[in-house]
C-alpha cells in the first residue's frame, strides 16, 4: 500500500512541476515539457529537438488523452506517469548492470595482460 502512496505523490510532484499555469490540467507547451522530460530520461545527456519534443508531445497526447479534450487531467498524467516511471527504472537498471558488465570485463583484461590479481585490479580501479 506504501509504494502506491509514494508513486501518486512522485506523480503529483511532477505534475506539479509541469503545470507552469497551475490550471491542474498538462496542456500545449507543458505537455512538450513532459514529453521533453520523458525523452531525456530515455538519451542521456541529449536535448531533443523542438520537431522532436512536438512529436512525443503528440503520442503521449494520444495515448494518455482518455477523454479527447486534447489536454491531460490529472488522472490521465498519473496513469502515464506511472508506466513510465517504471521503465526508466528498467531502463536505468539495465544500464547501470550494462556498466558494471563492462567494468568486470574490463578488469579481468587487465588482470590477465597484467598477471596481476583480480584484488589488485580491483584496488586499482577504485583509485582512478
Amino acid at each position: 500500500m506504501k509504494q502506491i502512496y509514494v508513486m501518486g505523490a512522485r506523480a503529483q510532484k511532477k505534475f506539479n512541476q509541469l503545470d507552469t499555469d497551475r490550471n491542474g490540467l498538462l496542456e500545449g507547451d507543458e505537455v512538450v515539457l513532459l514529453a521533453e522530460w520523458v525523452w531525456s530520461s530515455f538519451h542521456n545527456d541529449e536535448k531533443p529537438s523542438m520537431e522532436v519534443r512536438r512529436r512525443e508531445a503528440a503520442k503521449i497526447l494520444k495515448r494518455c488523452d482518455k477523454n479527447g479534450d486534447g489536454v491531460l487531467s490529472g488522472e490521465e498524467f498519473e496513469a502515464y506517469y506511472t508506466k513510465t516511471a517504471e521503465a526508466m527504472t528498467r531502463y536505468h537498471h539495465g544500464l547501470a548492470r550494462k556498466r558494471r558488465q563492462a567494468l568486470a570485463a574490463a578488469a579481468l583484461a587487465a588482470q590477465a595482460d597484467s598477471g596481476a590479481s583480480l584484488r589488485e585490479v580491483e584496488l586499482s580501479a577504485e583509485e582512478t
